[in-house]
């Protein structure tokens, strides 16, 4: 759970964004962190969608609402040039932990969440490599 002055864990995919988007750096964080971070490492499901996962104590989320905007449509913007075929490197990286987030969620909870039953459809048409066709099978 965040406390105040602590991140949530969507800022943490925010950072990642920054970095690839507007500095061109690789992303800081792997796959391995993001499913530390938004407790997907264990196999057992705890009921909780992406949403959840993503903002943490919602007391504190309101006040990141524009982070978390700015955040998605970003997010969007890389689906659709993932879509067209057309990601950098340090994009390709980015997406591919963003899938990781979302087979993990996946597998773990079933279809329950909206936004990684959206990407996962959305990526799995243009990259089945990273999220397979049959993943809601």
């Amino acid at each position: 759970m965040a406390t105040e002055g602590t991140p949530l864990p969507i800022q943490y995919i925010e950072r990642d964004v920054l970095r690839v988007f507007e500095s061109h750096l690789p992303p800081a964080y792997t796959q391995a962190d993001y499913l530390q971070m938004f407790n997907l490492t264990d196999v057992a499901p705890d009921g909780k969608t992406l949403a959840d996962r993503f903002l943490g104590d919602e007391r504190f989320a309101s006040d990141h609402f524009d982070d978390l905007i700015y955040t998605v449509r970003k997010i969007e913007s890389l689906v659709k040039r993932l879509e067209a075929g057309n990601l950098s490197k340090n994009e390709q990286s980015l997406a591919n932990n963003l899938a990781a987030i979302a087979v993990a969620q996946i597998t773990r909870e079933g279809d329950i969440c909206p936004t990684a039953r959206n990407f996962a459809t959305r990526v799995s048409k243009v990259r089945p490599d990273l999220i397979s066709p049959n993943i809601f099978v």
